[in-house]
């Protein structure tokens, strides 16, 4: 997801806006963090960055705590759904991937039905990419 933000990013005719909702146990397993949030100064208007943890015990205000929740993925989406050039790209372990976008396919490279919150926030197969 770094690469593809810095590629985006980095393009000065690329208009894309990019929020990253990126989930772990505590901070401290947040790999590359300052560089995420160097990106997210460098391009405010572009690029911002929701890490949520589930184990907070620094009750650290800037982080959500828990797990990724439709009202997560609301605030971080964009206000219009509609549209094939809304993108949602998601990885992650295969029970967080079912709970957000659905089970991918029986082979591996197949993405399956779309499913989860995402399917209940309106977005479409075409829309959401899993990896």
């Amino acid at each position: 997801m770094f690469q593809i933000a810095r590629t985006i990013l980095d393009n000065t005719e690329d208009k894309t806006q990019l929020s990253l909702i990126y989930a772990n146990k505590t901070e401290s397993d947040v790999l590359m963090k300052k560089e995420l949030d160097a990106l997210a100064s460098q391009y405010p208007q572009r690029f911002a960055t929701t890490y949520v943890v589930s184990d907070n015990k620094k009750n650290d205000r800037s982080l959500e705590k828990g797990y990724v929740t439709k009202e997560i993925l609301s605030k971080a989406l964009p206000a219009k759904l509609e549209g094939d050039d809304v993108k949602v790209l998601v990885c992650g372990p295969p029970a967080m991937l079912d709970a957000i976008a659905g089970a991918k396919g029986a082979k591996g490279w197949a993405q399956g039905r779309l499913g989860g919150m995402l399917k209940d926030l309106g977005l479409t197969e075409k829309q959401v990419h899993k990896f």
